[in-house]
């Protein structure tokens, strides 16, 4: 069998771990769409973290809409470290009262100059060009440092429409917005970060990952059976070995 359909598990839902918060406008979104067609089109991505544990690198929505719909395992593409890098994501915001609440959380500092060590945990950019740090002030485990920018990210996610960029493909942001430059982070202190019954801010995490299977079509029922049907998930898997292809050439992919 193909190496890559090895990879590809049916996992139970207990099993999985998300490294990032759902928004629930999203999640509804996704689940009501999920529903009406019947199928999960693409696998889950995701790692093992530990003892038959996996970390969802990419696909949260998508685990907490199958969850939400009553689906006891789920498709997943297991992938190793090697496999795929971490980077991060940066964040446009509309101008707003939001900046205001960021000196209300506690132990965040701001500053005109670079920070020294590791506290840095944001770099904000006007559209003029003005340049501001965000670091942490007398915190000193990664843990602590997490939990602040956690709220950093908060204070505005949950009321503005965010765009993501890969970091630093934007240099100044247009009038009216604000650029939030991230840095990255380990797998490990993600790992650990989800260990400890935790999550990283929404949208800032940014895996690519290489050799994803896509457009496989998963009906719902295999997942939401009480028992899993091996017969029935084996002679999908054969059917998929014997469709896929591997295209090399660079594409350009429209999200709906």
């Amino acid at each position: 069998m193909n190496n890559v359909i090895t990879d590809l598990k049916l996992i139970n839902t207990d099993s999985l771990f998300l490294h990032e918060p759902t928004e629930q406008l999203r999640l509804d979104k996704i689940s009501i769409l999920i529903e009406k067609e019947g199928i999960i089109r693409n696998p889950l991505m995701a790692t093992p973290l530990e003892d038959e544990k996996y970390l969802i690198l990419d696909g949260a929505h998508r685990t907490a809409a199958l969850k939400k719909l009553g689906c006891r395992r789920v498709p997943v593409q297991v992938v190793q470290p090697a496999q795929f890098q971490l980077f991060s994501w940066d964040h446009i915001v509309p101008l707003g009262d939001w900046l205001q609440q960021l000196y209300n959380i506690p132990n965040l500092k701001w500053s005109s100059e670079e920070p020294e060590g590791d506290s840095l945990i944001a770099t904000s950019v006007n559209a003029n060009g003005t340049v501001h740090y965000a670091f942490a002030d007398f915190i000193h485990t990664e843990e602590e440092k997490l939990d602040i920018w956690c709220q950093l990210v908060e204070s505005y996610s949950q009321q503005h429409s965010v765009k993501r960029l890969p970091h630093r493909e934007c240099l100044y942001p247009e009038e009216d917005f604000i650029l939030l430059q991230y840095p990255a982070y380990t797998l490990d202190a993600l790992k650990r970060r989800v260990l400890n019954k935790k999550t990283f801010p929404s949208g800032v995490t940014r895996f690519l990952i290489n050799g994803r299977l896509l457009n496989l079509s998963i009906p719902l029922d295999i997942l939401i059976s009480e028992t899993a049907n091996k017969k029935e998930w084996n002679q999908l898997l054969e059917r998929f070995e014997s469709k896929i292809r591997l295209y090399s050439e660079s594409v350009y992919f429209c999200e709906a």
